[in-house]
């Protein structure tokens, strides 16, 4: 029924005992409203490492907790941060570049309105992190003990936080020896955040 008054008889019929009819009032009212359950962040980890670790303006974090809903955003001191991936329990997101001269920034996730509490994270220039599979050989195969690189071929690395957007130097070790000539250390052009 919808919310409102009803007004009604009712009719008890005893047979040979008798009849009687009573009125009966009903009231309905309207179920409360229940209030969302508000996001909660338990975690920011570097998506390459999936640790806990400094972020880079434009590299690429991973926010984990409960993000029940349809409509969520994610912000770095109100400033937004662009979703790549989310679910009920996770944001991949790119750190706004927008952060310039900060060493820390208030992380907070809305979702259907309702705003997390804030959650610190530290800023960085720097905060490398290595995809698990992203050291690729130079024919596109993955670098791994059963397909290791030839000697003078090239490798391509695939990381995040290496850099803030406005560039930087880049520069790379193998086991004990220092590439002098890199042919590229940049961003990767389809790869937000690489």
């Amino acid at each position: 029924l919808a919310p409102g008054r009803y007004d009604a008889t009712v009719t008890v019929d005893a047979g040979a005992a008798g009849r009687q009819s009573l009125p009966v009032t009903l009231t309905v009212q309207a179920a409360p409203q229940q209030q969302p359950a508000r996001p909660a962040v338990t975690s920011t980890i570097n998506s390459a490492t999936l640790s806990e670790s400094a972020f880079v303006r434009g590299s690429l974090a991973t926010i984990k907790g409960s993000f029940d809903g349809r409509q969520r955003s994610a912000t770095f001191d109100n400033v937004a941060a662009r979703i790549l991936y989310e679910d009920s329990k996770q944001l991949n997101v790119v750190v706004p570049a927008d952060l310039a001269a900060r060493s820390t920034a208030q992380v907070v996730v809305t979702v259907d309105g309702v705003s997390s509490l804030p959650k610190t994270v530290s800023i960085a220039d720097a905060a490398p992190g290595i995809f698990r599979g992203g050291i690729m050989n130079q024919d596109g195969s993955a670098n791994q003990i059963e397909s290791p690189a030839t000697a003078g071929t090239v490798l391509v690395i695939y990381a995040t936080g290496l850099l803030p957007p406005e560039g930087g130097r880049v520069e790379v070790r193998l086991h004990d020896v220092w590439i002098a000539d890199l042919d590229y250390a940049g961003a990767a052009p389809t790869l937000p955040g690489v």
